[in-house]
Formats: structure tokens, sequence, C-alpha cells
């Protein structure tokens, strides 16, 4: 997000934000992937319990 804000490019999306914030609820770690700009995000634990519930609420909020 700070090299986005720097260079004045929106490399992170509306919807990778949504994907943060889930993460940040659930205990994942949560990144875009690719170029960045909607492509993919990915999200990083070593909780299968974390992993779980980042899936579900993801899913329930229309992610796939």
């Amino acid at each position: 997000e700070a090299l986005g804000d720097a260079a004045g490019l929106d490399i992170l999306s509306d919807e990778h934000r949504r994907l943060r914030t889930i993460g940040r609820g659930t205990g994942v770690h949560v990144k875009p992937s690719g170029a960045g700009g909607g492509d993919m995000a990915m999200g990083f634990t070593d909780d299968p319990d974390a992993a779980t519930r980042f899936s579900d609420r993801a899913a329930a909020a229309g992610f796939t």
C-alpha cells in the first residue's frame, strides 16, 4: 500500500482492503499478489483454525 501511495497508484484495491480486514479479524495475513490492482490476494497463517475462519468469512463476503 505504501508503494502505491508513493507512486500515486492504486495497487491495493478495495477488495484487497476488505480481505485484509477479514484477515486481521481471523489471524491471517493477507497480501496482494501478481500485478496488484485486484487480480489476486493470498492469505498466510500457520493456524489451521484461522485459515478456516478466514475462508468461511471471505466466502460469506462473496470471495472465492
